[in-house]
């Protein structure tokens, strides 16, 4: 019945994804430290071998409209032991020293009035906002500022193609946050690492928002690798249905 459930929520997604705002969603680190015996559904056939070492696999989101071949396959769909907003796609590695490993994919409104060369630093700001984090940082950022660039695509995100006569953006940038764990934020503080990548898709009045949280302080594989990690997942991450924009 779930698994049904799921499918019909994937079809109506695949329409039209509206309500795509952060107001109504729970705080990312109520998911990236909620921790339940759970085994993960996978819903991906197609596993290959990552860069750092990790099993990858072919996944569908929002319904089939978007494909991503380098989300490691010991991840879990965190919509299968809770309810994410519709605009959201949650995956989580959990390891038990660090707490847990957060990939969020988010389909948000386009925020015209930001510069490209701001988006970076607005969207950390904004997820910093949702973590409420008690310091936060930007360390690096760059601009694609032609997703058509033979060059810079091929070298970020390889997968991905645009519908002739349009344009896009991508701007890839890293930050640091220092959060408090736990659900509710009780427990100590600690600093997260951040990646994102947002892809300003003007022709369909979208920023599509991929970010990775990644717990520093443990000598675990995610924090070590996280940079390789994260460039797998842009690798792997194209669009098939553009009508999921509306």
């Amino acid at each position: 019945a779930n698994r049904g459930s799921k499918e019909a929520s994937q079809r109506e997604r695949r329409s039209r994804i509206e309500g795509r705002g952060r107001d109504d969603s729970p705080s990312k680190l109520d998911l990236l430290f909620y921790v339940e015996e759970a085994r993960t559904a996978r819903r991906g056939r197609r596993v290959r071998k990552g860069a750092a070492g990790s099993l990858l696999r072919m996944t569908e989101l929002f319904g089939g409209a978007v494909l991503c071949s380098g989300i490691p396959s010991s991840w879990r769909d965190v919509s299968q032991i809770r309810q994410c907003p519709d605009h959201q796609e949650v995956f989580q590695g959990c390891v038990e020293e660090t707490g847990g490993v957060l990939l969020v994919f988010e389909v948000l409104q386009h925020q015209s009035e930001v510069e490209d060369e701001s988006a970076g630093a607005f969207f950390l700001s904004d997820l910093a906002d949702s973590n409420r984090a008690e310091e936060s940082s930007v360390v690096s950022g760059r601009v694609i500022k032609s997703l058509d660039d033979a060059v810079d695509v091929k070298d970020a995100l390889p997968s991905l193609r645009i519908p002739d006569g349009s344009s896009g953006v991508a701007c890839i940038s890293r930050g640091r946050q220092k959060v408090a764990q736990g659900k509710d934020g009780r427990n100590e503080a600690r600093w997260i690492d951040i990646h994102m990548c947002v892809l300003r898709l003007r022709c369909v009045e979208t920023d599509f928002v991929i970010s990775l949280s990644v717990p520093l302080g443990e000598e675990s594989s995610a924090a070590q690798d996280s940079h390789e990690i994260f460039s797998e997942i842009l690798r792997g991450f194209k669009i098939i249905d553009w009508n999921l924009f509306g």
